[in-house]
């Protein structure tokens, strides 16, 4: 009712009338926004804080409104920090990981600030989530992952950066051996093949483990495992015939080859296909429970990361090719491979027979002895 003329007036004009009215004006059910009417010089302000302090909702209009207007709230985030441990074969074989810290803007419009440190293996990786001094870790192996949570239960995996495994076999170039059957041919007539690694329990013990199986033998008998320590050593043995091969990631195996130091013979992903996860992003189950939004938030900057190159794909090359610390330093050729291989590889999500095979070679090349099951390693509550 006007005071002043004894009219009845609408809510909609009483919102319109006066700032105090907009001010009080109702939110509009689904939307979460104000409904403002008539024409009147406005300016609404609205601070909103969800439970836990996660995400602060701040609207401010100042206008002259005619006719009906809704404004939408528009979300400011939190600042939070991450410390994130990344390894040096993470960033090496996760074609995004290095690249992903070019995306300031992204990481920015998230209100996410990310503290790099970068260690040798999935092992200083581990350590450095369990003494407290990082919150997120990864790329890490699974496999490395599955032995260290026997002794660290409070370790969870809350996404896999990649399906499939793409460990190849290179031989030196003046091999004699052209394929898997020429292989599995010497080994019948009572030969050994040296397989070249760096240590036991590493990743690229492993690998030997695994090829091994496929070829239906065993390290010992079969093969011959011989550990070089360093991949650049492994590298000079091949390339001088003091081992017959060894398996590691294609990036590697593609740039020997273009230097005519090697030739791959195969692609491990012709015995598993996609059963495999290689890789992967840890936390504990306290960091978890305790602050979700940080693991939410630093999944969410991954997923835009891999999103924008898989749209931006020359940047992503141009990235690749780039000298370290801000590249790879790869040719244009590998940088391509590497691009089509890797890059829509990034799903999250777990592939329950590719855990089964993980668990499996990880517990017969050492890495782990009695994991939990594979069902208690991650959580899916980020994907």
């Amino acid at each position: 009712m006007n005071g002043s003329t004894g009219k009845k007036i609408t809510r909609r004009q009483a919102i319109g009338r006066t700032v105090a009215g907009v001010a009080s004006a109702a939110v509009i059910a689904g939307v979460g926004g104000y409904l403002l009417g008539s024409s009147a010089a406005v300016s609404v302000t609205r601070t909103v804080t969800a439970p836990g302090g996660a995400q602060t909702i701040v609207e401010t209009m100042t206008r002259t409104v005619t006719g009906t207007t809704t404004v939408t709230a528009t979300p400011r985030l939190e600042p939070l920090t991450v410390r994130f441990t990344s390894t040096q074969g993470g960033r090496g074989t996760a074609s995004n990981s290095l690249i992903a810290e070019n995306k300031r803007d992204i990481s920015d419009r998230l209100a996410l600030s990310i503290q790099y440190n970068v260690v040798e293996g999935t092992g200083a990786a581990v350590k450095e989530l369990v003494e407290g001094r990082a919150d997120v870790i990864g790329p890490v192996t699974v496999a490395g992952l599955a032995g260290a949570m026997e002794q660290n239960p409070d370790l969870k995996i809350f996404y896999f950066t990649d399906i499939g495994v793409y460990t190849t076999l290179l031989v030196g170039p003046n091999s004699p051996y052209n394929s898997l059957s020429d292989l599995r041919t010497a080994i019948s007539q009572g030969r050994k093949i040296k397989i070249g690694y760096s240590r036991p329990g590493s990743l690229s013990h492993t690998y030997t483990v695994m090829l091994a199986h496929i070829l239906g033998t065993r390290v010992g008998e079969g093969i011959e495992g011989v550990a070089l320590g360093a991949t650049d050593a492994i590298i000079a043995a091949a390339t001088r015939g003091e081992i017959d091969g060894f398996p590691w990631t294609p990036d590697v195996h593609w740039r020997l080859e273009e230097e005519g130091r090697g030739r791959i013979i195969y692609y491990f992903s012709e015995y598993f296909g996609s059963k495999w996860h290689e890789l992967s992003f840890a936390s504990t189950n306290t960091i978890i429970r305790n602050r979700p939004e940080l693991i939410k938030r630093f999944v969410d900057y991954w997923r835009e990361v891999t999103r924008y190159y898989l749209i931006n794909r020359d940047e992503a090359i141009g990235l690749m090719t780039s000298q370290p610390p801000r590249g790879y330093g790869m040719s244009r050729n590998v940088a391509e491979r590497y691009y089509s291989t890797y890059m829509p590889n990034y799903v999250g999500a777990p592939n329950r027979d590719a855990l089964v095979n993980v668990d499996y070679f990880a517990k017969l090349s050492g890495v782990a002895r009695n994991p939990p099951p594979p069902e208690q390693w991650y959580t899916s509550q980020f994907i």
